[in-house]
């Protein structure tokens, strides 16, 4: 779990910060001996065998500064700068055994990023494959904040989440194949998942928000997969609880309690402000909101308390579900309602 992986945009070009994923042999091989790498190393820049194990030697060097580096906790701009430090020590370094035709080369390729570096040696990337492959990442990732920020029904939003992933992710392996292709998915799916971390919790350490960012994907990964599914509601729903448990658990064991007790807060402070968003209402209408949620918890609950069974129980929840929707909209607004409504039954 203490292997790296580089990223970041500066200037225009993205420059690089160390990040911590588990075993992916295409982007987290540095430090370690790379058949692959070293066969694409070897085509490109015609290396002798004596290169290749200092640009071995050089690496593993940089994997290992950049892990003690990354695992304390830094203000994001001491992050980047020491980050960039440790990419033009690298380049110094390789400047040094290559000669001047293979390091302008190799420097061009790159484009002084350690991101595309990757992608060329474990990828064996042209420079129209490279373009294609950051301009599929980048649509992708556009697209999907536009969806995030369309206040409509759940169902909807989901749908077309889904059109854009699956799209993205058939172009993907189509430029690199099935395989690899599965394996950069993940990647960057993992890697939008730990900017998350950081952006929200700059007071992890660097590493910790791979752990962090691979708890919230497996979550992810898990709800997905139950949503997608042709299973009947009852059981997406126990499936998606169940993911949500593991979360927590997988959060509880990564974390320390002070670490866990700031998450837990936000985590759930965070699902109330996407309510309040997706049906547009204000804090003081959001409590009247939890109050009326709670109203029909109370009332939905009564009516199975009652042992009522088949249509005399469906027309007594929808009784109780007429109530809810009235008072949200006589207390709140009809768009909150309406949105309440599709959101709690997404199938009618």
């Amino acid at each position: 779990m203490k292997n790296l992986f580089i990223k970041t945009i500066f200037a225009g070009l993205f420059l690089c910060i160390v990040t911590v994923i588990q075993a992916q042999p295409y982007f987290d091989r540095d430090g370690i001996y790379n058949p692959e790498r070293r066969a694409y190393l070897t085509a490109a820049y015609n290396l002798t065998a004596e290169q290749l194990a200092q640009y071995d030697a050089a690496l593993a060097e940089k994997a290992a500064q950049s892990h003690v580096f990354f695992d304390t906790p830094h203000p994001r701009k001491e992050w980047i700068a020491g980050h960039i430090d440790l990419c033009k020590q690298f380049q110094n370094k390789v400047k040094t055994f290559f000669s001047p035709d293979q390091y302008a080369k190799w420097a061009a390729d790159n484009r002084n990023s350690d991101q595309i570096r990757r992608y060329r040696e474990n990828l064996n990337l042209s420079d129209m494959s490279l373009t294609q492959m950051l301009q599929i990442i980048d649509d992708g990732k556009k697209e999907l904040r536009g969806i995030a920020q369309q206040k409509i029904p759940e169902k909807d939003k989901k749908a077309l989440q889904r059109k854009t992933l699956d799209k993205r992710n058939k172009a993907l392996k189509a430029l690199v194949g099935e395989m690899k292709g599965e394996e950069l998915i993940r990647y960057i799916d993992l890697e939008d998942k730990a900017a998350f971390v950081r952006t929200y919790f700059p007071q992890f350490s660097y590493n910790l928000s791979y752990v962090v960012g691979q708890n919230y994907l497996d979550f992810t990964y898990a709800t997905r997969a139950a949503e997608w599914s042709d299973k009947d509601a009852k059981t997406i729903m126990a499936e998606k609880h169940t993911a949500h448990m593991k979360l927590l658990a997988d959060m509880k064991a990564s974390l320390t309690s002070e670490q866990y007790a700031q998450w837990h807060e936000y985590h759930f402070r965070y699902h109330d402000n996407y309510i309040r968003y997706t049906h547009d209402m204000t804090p003081q209408q959001y409590e009247i909101y939890k109050d009326v949620m709670n109203s029909r918890a109370i009332g939905r609950l009564a009516v199975v308390k009652t042992g009522a069974t088949g249509d005399d129980k469906a027309m007594k929840l929808d009784s109780v579900d007429r109530i809810t929707y009235n008072a949200l909209s006589e207390k709140i607004s009809t768009q909150c309602a309406d949105m309440w409504i599709k959101n709690a039954y997404p199938n009618k």
